[in-house]
């Protein structure tokens, strides 16, 4: 089993793997009538299958710098499972689970039945209250929050379950008082986090959890949905097209790659300046 703060096989496990937080990249159409009817890719879906075919080449991960509010959503996930575990159900933790050979997904949690979750802590608490009336099945979600609902199809792909959870987690609404105790476990859970991502990725990561004032607490709202078959039949065909795609670029950029001139050879061919 991968854990995701095991650092070389963090690494291992992404490195030119196209994995369910992207998916919604593949899944986007080329925009003009003229590329759809060509069978085009979008430009989103060439760029990332671009930069799996450099991961592949390198051999290294390509990272982008987390915004904060990334980093907040980051270490508040693992707040989250801690808490859901004492006040919803107890949820479990989740390693790489593969889909094939180059692709796959890391779920948030997995519930008892064994189906994925995905949680979601954004800066805003408005959306909370819109997936709570806006969705109520696949088809909703796809319309609300289309990448999402990629995602979490993947995720339930991988993890051989046709449901998956979508969860949303504030902790700048206190629905759900906690204690002192618990407020103070969630912070560590965080700081023990983001001493383990600072040596994953070189960013710092850091936040502390709202203490509502006084009253520190958290609300939640949780959809479980039934993922259709067509919907994994085109994730296959998706994955299996972005694959052979990757691997024209990987056959492009080697010799680019293997090629290249040392520092020495650049030296050496560089006339001294007087």
């Amino acid at each position: 089993m991968i854990q995701q703060t095991d650092r070389e096989a963090w690494k291992a496990t992404r490195t030119g793997r196209f994995t369910a937080s992207t998916m919604g990249k593949l899944m986007t159409e080329a925009r003009s009538k003229d590329d759809k009817a060509a069978g085009k890719l979008s430009e989103g879906a060439l760029s990332l299958i671009k930069q799996k075919a450099v991961e592949r080449v390198t051999k290294r991960p390509s990272h982008t710098a987390a915004t904060w509010s990334m980093r907040r959503g980051v270490l508040l996930e693992h707040a989250a499972c801690y808490l859901l575990s004492r006040y919803w159900e107890v949820v479990y933790a989740c390693t790489w689970m593969p889909i094939g050979t180059n692709s796959g997904a890391t779920p948030d949690f997995l519930r008892k039945t064994g189906s994925p979750g995905d949680i979601k802590c954004k800066e805003s608490e408005d959306v909370m209250f819109d997936l709570a009336t806006e969705v109520t099945d696949w088809n909703s979600l796809l319309r609300w929050n289309k990448d999402e609902a990629w995602q979490i199809a993947t995720q339930a792909l991988a993890a051989g379950s046709t449901k998956a959870t979508l969860l949303y987690f504030t902790d700048k609404l206190q629905t759900i008082r906690i204690t002192d105790e618990e407020y103070m476990t969630c912070n560590a859970i965080m700081e023990a986090m983001g001493n383990k991502l600072l040596e994953l990725t070189g960013q710092i990561y850091d936040y502390t959890f709202n203490d509502g004032d006084g009253n520190p607490g958290f609300a939640f709202v949780a959809k479980t949905i039934d993922i259709p078959q067509e919907a994994f039949d085109r994730i296959n065909a998706v994955l299996e097209r972005a694959e052979a795609e990757c691997l024209k670029y990987v056959d492009l950029y080697t010799p680019i790659y293997t090629n290249a001139p040392t520092i020495e050879q650049v030296e050496a061919q560089t006339p001294s300046v007087l």
